[in-house]
Order: structure tokens, then C-alpha cells, then sequence
């Protein structure tokens, strides 16, 4: 816009307080069109403020408005007869339009759509007002407007919480929100939306439905319309909530070994971590996990084993199954076929996965780059090397070749097949034999630039470690036998774990001095003898790992060898046995003692001991030495009553516990 100098500035201001016939300091906003940039002579349509706008249009005037400021002292836009401009807001009601008027204004009359104008000044109450400039000749010449808006004397109405019964929602979940104002009886309207809709969606009495995983954000809006009578919207009229949403979760149990684990929550569609168990158990390897049920015994079939798993959309237990595994020297075979973008096996280099041209399965390999290299990567001792080629033009040139290397780097071709060799469109198999004496690394090579080519289903077979298993399980157990005696000892090649196994307990022993100390144990480690108690009959004890070693002084008993055991002289060693009906601890005299069973050594020096029971406590309790039944003997049943010959029972002897069987 053309500067104007000072002088030109102070008449404008002059011009713009007396013209208009009243003050206009009061207005609440005014609009100058000689401070809006325009250039002389320029067309204006449209001038906005902060609350309100003015549109100029030419109506029934061919000479649209224009802005000119060219040797005036109030520049001005001219509306010429016929045309009009609408003063306009829309968010406020306006009660009054001030206009001022340019240098050399004519005399055209104006007249407004709605109440009263009069000398460059309209009153009223509207949102819109429209100037029509009378005549068909001549024009006005509009410097500025200036409005006033009706004051807002209504009680605003403001949101002060917007809540939901719940912010962390299960797919398909429904839940209910509230909002409320600071207008005590005041029932507002409100609308409401979602960010993301895929997510979560609100509907118009609030209720928000989880649709799929992820997070979003609902909003409520606080609706009052300006006309209310009573009440305007407030400066506070959105408020928000967080949503997210999680799809259903479903327990996980692993079992291991029979014993089943605490529930894990896993929502659907997440990675299920699997636990670390023993890789080798009871004599078994571990081999994978079977979902839904364990194995009942053992098998020779295979089962269907999971290493990784996703949730689905139910319960589910994983039983860690092991085998016999055993191990031994023959031809393994390992193919790429190109339905998994990468292999443990294999590295690729140049073919991109084509679902269209495949051999078998899916995809193939399509080749349109120069060297493409498909490459087995280990060094083995290679019996066959094959693939299946397709050319897909009758160009003939260029070869294809399954080379070798010693080193992984430099590589020589151990055969050569020319592209006639292979008929155009349908794929041929070609196989390399070796000796199978030599490791190498092997690879398929096609050199190639421009025309199209497809590998598929690339083969290495070479001599190497293989591994069979067998007698596949979900529980490795020990099976023991008590017989009518009730007693036992026994020692395994492997920690057991006895505590959950029904009607059978386990004791260790100690020595102090003459007396014998029985400790019910839970988990033995391999090796360690010990006392089983319980009813006749056959248990499966579950092996275990991980039982910590006791120390050396921790167990009075001893390992059978299947030699004989002599008595001892101090310690002196005893052998459980069932003499005159009576169950204890015999000095041993010669007896074999098998690799499974153990013997107790103890500096008592008796022909026997007798095994005494607190049932009040969770072991066997002191040890003491019983002379068979003689004279010297005293006997007494548990209602204190004495016995002369006792049967099978629970007896006091010599102040003593003593099950007699």
C-alpha cells in the first residue's frame, strides 16, 4: 500500500470521529479498510476482523468495489449504486454499525435488510446486517466500520468432569459415562466423538463400546445455544477420557513333569513366553511343548511340539514333553523352498519371493538381478546338491552352476548347466552328486542380467550327526513299591520330588551319639537313601532337578552296592527288615544290599532298631534301641493300658511310640 504522510493520517483520523455523527470510542471493534494493505484501485470482497466481517458485492452495478486511495484525504471502498456489502459475525449479536465515509462521498441513499439506519448509523440486534447502496449512478465510499456488540449479561455454563465407569476396556466391553456443569438443575446438551473410531466409539447418550486394541480418546462437548435465554456456553465446554482397549485374555498353564504351574493371564494375539525347563530329565531330553494334553505314559509317536505360540481365544495348558534321544551318523536332508522370507539354513542373496511361479508350495524365487546366490551355510560333508530351474524366455544365454568352497570365499564351479538345458516355462530339477568325503559349503549360482528366471525347492543332503527319539512323555516318574511292611528304603539315580505324591513320606537320617534322628524331606537329590513310609502299594515318584546336594554329615543312610554288608564295629550298620512281625533297623550280618536300597550306620550297638512315631509332627521322631519281646519289655497300648503280647498296632514300649506290624 502507498504510505501516506503524516498529515494525510491525522485528517483521516478526523475525518473518521466527526463524519460519522457520533462518537466512536464506544464501538467494540472497528474495522479501518485504509490499514488492510490494499492497493489502489484493487476489487474487495471480502475484510475480516476478529468477530465479524464485511462482504462487498457489486449487485445490480456493473463496477464491482473497489479500494482507492490516490489523492484523497480518506481513502475509501467504493460501492457503487445498486451494489451492496453485508456486516456480519458469527458468534456475537451485534446492536449497533457505525460507518464512516471517504473523501468526495456522494449523497446515495443506504438502506438495511432488518430495523433502523440513519446518518451512517444502524441499530438493532442481529448477527447480519446488509447495506444496500440506492441509484444506479454515483457511489459510497466506505472508510471504516465500526460495531457494538449486545452485552452477555446470561450465566455461563461450564463442564466440570466427564467420566467413564471405566477407562480399561476388553473388546466388546460397553460402558457408561457421566458429565456435569456448575449449573445446579441446569440439564445440558451434549454431543460426543471419538478420536479413532476404530479403536473405540461413543455414542450420542455417551455410551462407549470397545472395538478393536489399542488407545484413543473420547470427548463430550457442552452445547448451549446462543440464544438460550438464560444460560451461554462457557470458556470450558470439551473435556476428555483416555480409553484403552486390550483384547480378552485367557489363562496359560505349564506343566512340567506332572506338576502343573500358576495360571498366566496372556490377552489374545500376544507371544506366550515359555518357561526354561531342564533340558535333560530322569534320563530324557527335552524336545518341545504339547498344547491341550499331556501324554498318558510314553509314546513312540511324535507328538505335535510347540517352541513359540501365540494366545488364542481360550484356555490352554503346555505339557513339556521329553524323549529318549539318541544320537548317531547318517544323511540329513535340508531343503529352501522360499515360503519363509528367511531360513536358519540358508542364506539367499538376489531372489525376491514370487507368488505366481512356484515349483511347489507358494513361492519361488524370481530372478532378475545379476548373481543371485542361494547358499547352505555350514560346511558338511555333501552326498547331493539339487534345484528345480525355470527359464521364462527362449533366450539361451547364460549358465547356472552349483558351486563349492573350503573357506566360505572362494568359490569354483562343481558343475555347469547351460540355460538350453532347461526347457522354456516349466521347471527342470537338476541334482549334483558328491562323494560325501570332503566338507565343503555349497551354494546354486545364476548369473544373470536382464531376463527373468525362477529357483525353487534347493536341496543339500550330507553326511552328518543325526538324532532319534523315542518314548515321548509328559512325566518322568520312579515307580516304588511299599510292600504289606509299610516300609521301604530306596535311593535313585535322580533328585525325586515326593512331596505331592499321596499316602508315601520320605525320611532322611541323623546320628547323635546313640540316638537316631528321622526328618521328613520332600525333595531328595540322586543319590541319597532314605526311609519310605506308607500304605502297600505302587507310587510314581516325580523326578525333578535342581535338588541341592546335602552335606556329607546330613543323611545317616548308605548306598546299597548289591555287595554284602557286614555288621560294622562302630559305626555299626543296620538293614531294615521284618523280624517276629516287627519292622526296624537289623544289624546287618552279611546281607546284600542292592544299588536302589540303602542301610543305616549308627554307633548304637543293639540287635535292633525299633522305628517310634509322633504322628503330631511332620517326621519321625527319636530313635531309640528295642530288645525283642522278653520279660524286661513294658508294653502298654495307648489307653495307658499294659499289654503282655502285643499284636499289630501302636504301642508305648519303654515310654516309647513303636508301630508294631
Amino acid at each position: 500500500m502507498k504510505r501516506q504522510s503524516l498529515l494525510t493520517r491525522m485528517l483521516l483520523l478526523f475525518a473518521l470521529i466527526v463524519g460519522s455523527g457520533s462518537s466512536m470510542w464506544a464501538a467494540d471493534e472497528t474495522i479501518d479498510l485504509s490499514t488492510k494493505g490494499y492497493s489502489n484501485g484493487e476489487e474487495v470482497t471480502t475484510v475480516s476482523g476478529s468477530d465479524f466481517s464485511i462482504t462487498f458485492n457489486k449487485g445490480t452495478n456493473n463496477n464491482t468495489p473497489k479500494y482507492y486511495d490516490n489523492k484523497v484525504v480518506v481513502p475509501a471502498v467504493r460501492v457503487y449504486g445498486g451494489g451492496y456489502f453485508t456486516v456480519s459475525s458469527g458468534t456475537k449479536n451485534i446492536t449497533k454499525i457505525e460507518l464512516t465515509f471517504g473523501s468526495g462521498d456522494s449523497d446515495n441513499t443506504i438502506t438495511t435488510d432488518k430495523e433502523t439506519y440513519s446518518d451512517g448509523t444502524w441499530t438493532g440486534d442481529a448477527t447480519s446486517v446488509k447495506f444496500t447502496i440506492g441509484g444506479t449512478s454515483g457511489n459510497r465510499r466506505i472508510a471504516s466500520v465500526a460495531v457494538t456488540y449486545k452485552t452477555d449479561n446470561r450465566t455461563a455454563v461450564n463442564m466440570t468432569s466427564f467420566s467413564a465407569t471405566k477407562t480399561s476396556l476388553i473388546v466388546g466391553d460397553e460402558v457408561t459415562t457421566s458429565v456435569t456443569n456448575d449449573q445446579t438443575g441446569w440439564t445440558a446438551a451434549y454431543t460426543y466423538s471419538s478420536d479413532d473410531e476404530d479403536i473405540a466409539t461413543i455414542a450420542a447418550d455417551g455410551t462407549i463400546t470397545a472395538v478393536a486394541k489399542g488407545s484413543t480418546t473420547v470427548r463430550a462437548t457442552l452445547n448451549v445455544d446462543k440464544d438460550d435465554p438464560s444460560y451461554k456456553k462457557g470458556s470450558t465446554y470439551t473435556r476428555s477420557i483416555d480409553i484403552t482397549v486390550n483384547n480378552p485374555s485367557h489363562n496359560v498353564v505349564f506343566s512340567i513333569n506332572g506338576v502343573a504351574g500358576d495360571p498366566i493371564s496372556v490377552e489374545e494375539g500376544d507371544n506366550i513366553d515359555f518357561p526354561d525347563v531342564p533340558t535333560t530329565l530322569g534320563g530324557k531330553t527335552f524336545v518341545g511343548w504339547k498344547a491341550g494334553s499331556g501324554i498318558n505314559g510314553t509314546t513312540d509317536v511324535a507328538p505335535s511340539l510347540k517352541s513359540s505360540d501365540t494366545m488364542s481365544n481360550e484356555d490352554v495348558t503346555y505339557y513339556a514333553v521329553y524323549a529318549l534321544e539318541a544320537i548317531g551318523v547318517g544323511e540329513i536332508t535340508k531343503s529352501y523352498g522360499f515360503e519363509t522370507a528367511s531360513d536358519a539354513d540358508w542364506t539367499i542373496d538376489g531372489p525376491v519371493r514370487d507368488h505366481s511361479n512356484a515349483n511347489s508350495g507358494e513361492y519361488a524365487g524370481k530372478i532378475n538381478t545379476n548373481n543371485t546366490y542361494i547358499t547352505f551355510k555350514n560346511k558338511v560333508n555333501v552326498t547331493e546338491f539339487s534345484f528345480a530351474f525355470k527359464r521364462t524366455s527362449n533366450n539361451e544365454n547364460y549358465n547356472v552352476y552349483v558351486e563349492t568352497s573350503t573357506d566360505n570365499s572362494t568359490w569354483k564351479a562343481a558343475e555347469t548347466y547351460a540355460m538350453s538345458g532347461f526347457e522354456n516355462g516349466t521347471y527342470t530339477t537338476k541334482t549334483k552328486t558328491f562323494d560325501g568325503e570332503n566338507e565343503l559349503y555349497v551354494r546354486f549360482h545364476c548369473y544373470n542380467t536382464t531376463a527373468v528366471r525362477y529357483v525353487d525347492d534347493v536341496t543339500i543332503k550330507y553326511n552328518g550327526e543325526t538324532k532319534t527319539y523315542s518314548s515321548y512323555c509328559t512325566s518322568i516318574t520312579e515307580p516304588i513299591t511299599i510292600t504289606d511292611a509299610g516300609y521301604a528304603t530306596y535311593v535313585s539315580d535322580n533328585d525325586l520330588n515326593y512331596e505331592g505324591v499321596t499316602g508315601l513320606k520320605a525320611y532322611k537320617a541323623t546320628v547323635s551319639g546313640t540316638t537316631i534322628t528321622f526328618t521328613k524331606v520332600t525333595t531328595v537329590p540322586a543319590g541319597e537313601g532314605v526311609l519310605l513310609q506308607g500304605n502297600a502299594g505302587d507310587y510314581n515318584i516325580p523326578v525333578t532337578t535342581g535338588v541341592a546336594a546335602w552335606a556329607d554329615d546330613a543323611n545317616a543312610f548308605i548306598r546299597g552296592t548289591g555287595a554284602a554288608v557286614a555288621s560294622g564295629v562302630g559305626p555299626f550298620n543296620y538293614i531294615l527288615n521284618k523280624v517276629d512281625d516287627v519292622v526296624g533297623f537289623y544289624k546287618a550280618n552279611g546281607q546284600t544290599v542292592a544299588a536302589n536300597r540303602a542301610y543305616l550306620q549308627s554307633t548304637t550297638n543293639n540287635a535292633r532298631i525299633g522305628l517310634s512315631f509322633d504322628d503330631e509332627t511332620t517326621g519321625i521322631s527319636a530313635v531309640e534301641n528295642v530288645e525283642p519281646t522278653t520279660t524286661k519289655t513294658v508294653v502298654f497300648n495307648l489307653n495307658g493300658q499294659r499289654i503282655a503280647n502285643p499284636s499289630k498296632g501302636l504301642y508305648i514300649v519303654n515310654g516309647k511310640k513303636v508301630i508294631i506290624k
